[in-house]
Parts: C-alpha cells; sequence; structure tokens
C-alpha cells in the first residue's frame, strides 16, 4: 500500500507542476493505459479458468515493450484533444476520450482472446446469453471488489467532462485531477490483490457463475429421454501383456496445424515431425477436451469430461489408468510444475497416481517461473528424465504421466520473453527433442515406451492458410506418437480420440483388459481398418455451453446440442446409428455418478 502511496504522490506532485492542459492530458493517458492492462489482466477469462500473472511489474514492462506503438498512439490522441484549434467541444472531447478507451480495452481483450471485445464474443466466451451475461457481470463486480474499477472509471469520465467546462480556472483543475488520483489507490489495489492468493476467491466466484450455466431446467434427463437407460457395451479383451515401462508427455497445447507432418501446413515442430515419421504416428487422433483438465480426465479414464467444475468428484474415476496399472503391479507418477489450477491436481490424486512430483521438487529451486508459477520446459523434462532413471532401476514397471506447461497461453518464450506462440512451441519442440535424446541416453527404450502427445488445440490463434479447407471445423487435432522399439514405423490414419488411449496402453502392456465399444486400439486386428466417434465438449468456447463437438468415423463432424431432453444434432451429418450412441455416450457420461 505504501508504494500505492508514494507514487500516487509522486503523480500529484507532477501534476502540480504542470499546467492544466499538459496534467490533463498525462491524466487521459494514465487512463487509457490501465485501461489496456485491465484488458491485459483482469479480463483474461480463458475458458473455464481465469489467469492472473504473478508479477505486475513483469506484465507492466512487456505491455510497454509489445504496444509502444499503442501508448504513442495514445499520447498523439490526447495532445489532439486538447489542442483548442482541432477541437474545442467538451461533447466531442469526451466522445473522443470513449472511443480511445475502447481501443485500449479492445487492443487488451484481443491480445488475450484472439476475438474482439464485442458483446458476442464476451457472450461465447462466458458459455451465456445476453441475460446471463449481465449475471456474470454483476457477480464479477460485487463479488471480487472489481467494483471498485468500473466506479473509478465512471468517476474518471465525470470528473473529464467537469474539468473540460473549468479550464478557465486551473487551479481548480488541479484538485480535481487530485480526486482522480486519490480514487484510483483502489483501483490500483485491484491490480495488487490479482497476484496475491487473495484472487482465488475471486475465481471460486466465477466458477460458481459459470457452473449455474448448466443447471437450468432446459439441460436435464428424464426417464422420457429416448436412451435414457442406455450404456456402452464392454468386453474383456486379450492384451498384450508385454509389461512395459510407460511414459506419457502430454504436451500443453500441441496441435497439428502447426506441424509439418501431422498437417503439411506449418512447420513450428521439427522434432516431433522427426519422431513422428521415425515411429509409430496417428495423423487423425482428436482430443476429448479443449482445456487441460477435461482433457488429461480423458486420458487417464477413457471417458470424457462434462462439467463446469473440474473438480467434480461425482465423475467415476475407478477404472482409471493409475488405478488399473497399480493392480498390476506398476508404480505410478506424475510429474509437472505448474501449481495447481481448475482442479488439475484433484484429476491427479483422483486418478489413483501413488506419487506426484509437483511445483516444489527441489530440482526447480531458483528456476525462473512462468504461467501458473511454473517451471520452464526444458527445466521440467530434465528432471523428468533423472526421475524416470530411477524408476526405470526399482523393480517393477512404472506408469509415469508428464504435463508441460511453457505452451500455455499467454505464450510466453522463456528464451526471448516473447509473447508468440510460434517462438514459445518452437522452444517446447527443442526440449522434446532433448527429452527423448536423453532418454536414449539412460537406456529407456530397452524396456519402455514413450508416448507424446497434445491436451488440446492452442486457444484463440488465427487459423493457418488452408486449414479450414482442409479441416472444416473439425479442428481438435492433437498429434499422437508412440516410441516403441517393438512396434516399429508405421502411420495410422483412423480417427480416435483420448478417450481411446487408456485402452492402447493396456492393451499393449496387460494380459486382459476392459475395452468400452466406442474405444479404438488401431494395433488390433479389429480396430485396424475402421475409425470410431470422437466428442468433445465446447463448455465456455460456445454461446450455448451444453454443445457437443462430434467428429465421425469417416471425417465427418458437426455439432450435438446436449440439453436434456431437449438435446438434438445440428443438422445431420451421421447415421442414425451413430447419433444414437453419440447421444447416449453423451447422457452415460453427463449423468455417471
Amino acid at each position: 500500500m505504501s508504494v500505492l502511496l508514494l507514487s500516487a504522490g509522486a503523480a500529484f506532485a507532477a501534476f502540480m507542476l504542470l499546467d492544466f492542459g499538459a496534467a490533463v492530458r498525462l491524466m487521459l493517458v494514465f487512463i487509457l493505459i490501465s485501461a489496456y492492462i485491465a484488458g491485459e489482466t483482469c479480463l483474461n477469462v480463458e475458458q473455464d479458468n481465469v489467469i492472473f500473472f504473478s508479477s505486475y511489474l513483469e506484465l507492466l514492462s512487456d505491455t510497454v515493450l509489445r504496444n509502444i506503438s499503442l501508448i504513442l498512439f495514445m499520447l498523439i490522441l490526447s495532445v489532439l484533444a486538447f489542442s483548442k484549434s482541432r477541437i474545442s467541444s467538451s461533447v466531442s472531447i469526451l466522445a473522443l476520450f470513449l472511443i480511445v478507451l475502447y481501443v485500449a480495452l479492445d487492443w487488451g481483450v484481443t491480445s488475450n482472446f484472439g476475438v474482439r471485445a464485442d458483446f458476442s464474443n464476451i457472450s461465447s466466451h462466458t458459455g451465456a446469453d445476453s441475460s446471463t451475461v449481465l449475471v456474470f457481470a454483476s457477480n464479477f463486480l460485487r463479488n471480487s471488489g472489481a467494483s471498485w474499477m468500473a466506479l473509478v472509471m465512471l468517476a474518471d469520465i465525470c470528473i473529464m467532462a467537469f474539468s473540460f467546462r473549468l479550464r478557465e480556472n486551473p487551479s481548480f483543475g488541479k484538485y480535481l485531477i487530485l480526486l482522480l488520483v486519490l480514487n484510483s489507490i483502489p483501483f490500483l489495489k485491484v491490480y495488487e490483490n490479482s497476484y496475491t492468493p487473495g484472487s482465488l476467491r475471486t475465481r471460486e466466484d466465477i466458477f460458481d457463475i459459470q457452473r449455474g450455466y448448466l443447471q437450468d431446467a432446459d439441460n436435464v434427463y428424464t426417464d422420457a429421454f429416448p436412451l435414457y437407460d442406455w450404456k456402452p457395451d464392454y468386453k474383456i479383451i486379450d492384451g498384450l501383456g508385454r509389461r512395459k515401462n510407460v511414459v506419457i508427455l502430454s504436451v500443453e497445447s500441441l496441435a497439428n496445424s502447426y506441424s509439418m507432418y501431422f498437417s503439411g501446413l506449418r512447420g513450428y515442430t521439427p522434432n516431433v515431425d522427426r519422431l513422428a515419421g521415425e515411429n509409430v504416428s496417428f495423423v487423425n487422433y482428436h482430443s476429448s477436451g479443449l482445456t487441460t483438465v477435461p482433457a488429461v480426465y480423458s486420458m487417464m479414464t477413457g471417458k470424457v469430461f462434462f462439467s463446469m467444475k473440474p473438480a467434480d468428484l461425482r465423475f467415476e474415476y475407478g477404472e482409471a489408468l493409475p488405478k488399473i496399472m497399480r493392480s498390476e503391479g506398476y508404480s505410478t507418477s506424475a510429474i509437472y510444475s505448474a501449481e495447481d489450477f481448475a482442479g488439475l491436481g484433484d484429476v491427479y490424486r483422483n486418478s489413483g497416481f501413488e506419487h506426484l512430483y509437483g511445483p516444489d521438487e527441489a530440482a526447480y529451486e531458483g528456476e525462473k517461473r512462468g504461467v501458473f508459477n511454473s517451471v520452464a520446459d526444458g527445466v521440467l523434462l530434465s528432471h523428468a528424465a533423472d526421475l524416470i532413471k530411477g524408476f526405470d532401476n526399482q523393480g517393477r514397471p512404472h506408469l509415469t504421466f508428464i504435463m508441460t506447461t511453457t505452451s500455455h497461453n499467454p505464450f510466453t518464450s522463456p528464451e526471448t520473453g516473447r509473447k508468440s506462440y510460434e517462438e514459445t512451441i518452437s522452444y517446447v519442440d527443442r526440449e522434446i527433442g532433448k527429452f527423448v535424446r536423453k532418454l536414449v541416453e539412460n537406456g529407456f527404450f530397452d524396456r519402455g515406451t514413450l508416448i507424446i502427445t497434445g491436451d488440446h488445440i492452442p486457444p484463440g490463434l488465427d487459423l493457418a492458410p488452408g486449414e479450414l479447407a482442409r479441416y472444416g471445423d473439425d479442428l481438435n487435432r492433437v498429434p499422437l506418437i508412440i516410441i516403441d522399439r517393438d512396434l516399429g514405423k508405421e502411420r495410422f490414419n483412423n480417427v480416435f480420440g483420448h478417450d481411446s488411449l487408456k485402452a492402447v496402453i493396456e492393451y499393449l502392456n496387460l494380459s486382459k483388459f476392459k475395452k468400452y465399444e466406442y474405444q479404438l486400439v488401431p494395433f488390433m486386428e479389429s480396430d485396424r481398418d475402421r475409425g470410431t466417434t470422437v466428442i468433445c465438449p465446447m463448455h465456455l468456447l460456445s454461446t450455448y455451453p451444453a454443445e457437443v463437438m462430434v467428429s465421425g468415423p469417416s471425417g465427418e463432424h458437426g455439432i450435438y446440442n446436449a440439453t436434456g431432453d431437449s438435446s438434438e444434432f445440428i443438422g445431420h451429418f451421421l447415421s442414425p446409428e451413430a447419433e444414437k450412441e453419440v447421444a447416449g455416450r453423451v447422457k452415460w457420461f453427463k449423468l455417471e455418478k
């Protein structure tokens, strides 16, 4: 608080030394830059998570460096606004102020969301219609302390408008500026609080609002639903029983469209591409989630996550991969460095991992931290390789899951500090190459299998030229590579997704396993020439939070609106039998206790 008071005092002293016109121009610039930072931080609601940057000063310096042209643009407009020879009407000045304010706010939102800050996009990112967006905004302001921001911005506008009429009385105008500075203290305090554990309450408040969107009467299943009693068939299948060590490397926001091997569109992942070309690869593999928690849940359980609350314990973990592998004599570990966000830690614990190697590992001491207080992927993967070497020598097979973080939004490269997905994913790709080479040196592949995949596609980025022509809107494709000396080199075109990965691992390593009818194991002769239907809840990326993306076994794709008894397909892109299977699976996933 003392820093804020000193800053406010210094600002007021500077204002008093300036003539009135210059002081008001400086005030305008201050407000506009504050509005931009608000767009960069407090409005960054990314799908079902709220991102709060850990260092305000780091964010501010980055904002200034990345957007110096925007700030210069503000300064030019400020000078023009108070030049009597150009604009003399207070109404015109106020209108110009509001326009520039929106430009600053829109720029901040666009840089994070990748969408414009208009009402329809705000609606789509909060998963709400017009009325519930107002409820969302009301609850956010009331519960988070952000009401100070709204009040201060309103006060700024009023003070500005009043000051314009008193330009002939500089002394009185300067005292109005003092009111602005004093009122800005709680405004700045909100920013300060956003980077402390106290922000957790804000996040929980927002989650409460988001969860309410799925609890209205239109989203209820009753026994009148034609497929209310539907359950998927399953069989107990003979596996290969190889009992190899298994490492799953889940790479944050790794998408097909940035790989030349997987898409032919962009080449930012040469190491991933090389590994895919030299081993077993799957080019039509889909994520079952648009955020990390649903994707990891699907990989661990073979099921799909339907909830606004990622840590919802009503979902079934009894058949989770770590629990199954532990029952077969495996040790199981999860390795990650990010602080728990959106309930991901609960997914690890509920899935039954025996050991969790999290952000407090001694190997991370003194390392620079990034998004979610994680270390750079190079540090994480180096430590993971050392741990895996120890697991290999413990006398029993192991299942190890690794979750990276560096390539998470806002996509900041640890090497350059710039926010660029291309630079960041290129860095991650190089670290994956180093990680695999270290596993080779340690002898892991003598008795081990490495699986590399992406958790989901990166949110809010521009499409590559030709991406829509190639995939249509069936874009939720991520790489899947299996490196195993006994499996050799092969390229599969089967359509399947994260909810089948568990079955693939169990088939390769266990003598018997449970396989649901919707799961696909391309190594099995019966599955080699077929695809399966992949479903992916859209959650907060849609105006309708119950919408589900569906990718059919032959490449067809579309939307299923899962609103309880009122559920319907938006266009009939599947066969009638496949439609029944999708509707039944969604109901089963949503109602399973």
